[in-house]
């Protein structure tokens, strides 16, 4: 099981807009009505990519996003160089990878892999690795991990992510349900404060070239977090979060 069920429903067609953004398809962020079935595999896709990659392909299907925006312009190879730069995976995106979602999230709904076409895509019957290969890659990715941390010095505290603007003297204009927004001239200085951040805790990150986004890594002991960071923009407001 990959996620809950609690909306799900039989309908064929709906018109109903409830969900996580990044995840629907531009039919739904239109208001129209739309066919479930292909705004679920849509949806399936955008969570398979995340799978692969550790991060979104876009935030949202709409002529905004700059990423998005590749895929309305059929301009793949730009979408793909763009998230080459920051994948945070230890794997690399196969063409077969790249072929299949392209057609799961196909703009035109009727032109989407159906269930059967997906089972029967190249990537889908491509080869799995064996339960040995598996204990074998975490069992490096562990000790990888371990070797990469620096001891905390004796009565060093390490500082906490929960308020990093307040160590920089960035002040929040607004804190509603776990986001704060920050008024900020443009959104280039309020990535270089969180970077200035990470390089004073000693985070390993990594910036999108094309994007407002960091990738923050948090290693502890033997665990590994990674915590990514996008900054939007409030709607007629120069007021970042």
């Amino acid at each position: 099981k990959l996620a809950d069920f609690g909306l799900a429903s039989k309908e064929k067609s709906s018109t109903s807009k409830k969900g996580t953004i990044s995840y629907m398809c531009p039919e739904i962020l239109s208001g129209e009505k739309y066919n479930t079935c292909a705004s679920d595999l849509y949806a399936s896709a955008v969570v398979l990519f995340i799978m692969l990659t550790k991060n979104l392909p876009f935030l949202r299907a709409e002529s905004t996003d700059r990423s998005y925006s590749r895929i309305l312009a059929n301009d793949w190879t730009e979408f793909w160089k763009i998230h080459s730069s920051y994948n945070s995976s230890d794997f690399e995106i196969s063409d077969a990878f790249k072929d299949l979602f392209c057609k799961m999230v196909a703009i035109d709904p009727e032109e989407r892999l159906t269930i059967k076409q997906i089972k029967n895509h190249e990537w889908f019957l491509g080869p799995l690795p064996g339960q040995e290969e598996i204990a074998l890659h975490f069992a490096e990715k562990q000790q990888a991990n371990k070797s990469s941390v620096k001891p905390a010095k004796q009565g060093e505290r390490r500082t906490s992510l929960k308020n990093p603007a307040k160590s920089q003297k960035l002040k929040a204009v607004s804190d509603k349900q776990n986001t704060r927004y920050y008024k900020v001239g443009n959104a280039d200085i309020l990535m270089d404060k969180i970077i200035e951040f990470a390089k004073k805790n000693h985070y390993r990150f990594k910036k999108c070239p094309d994007y407002f986004r960091i990738i923050l890594q948090i290693e502890e002991a033997s665990k590994s977090t990674f915590i990514q960071m996008n900054v939007l923009k409030k709607p007629k407001e120069e007021v970042r979060c």
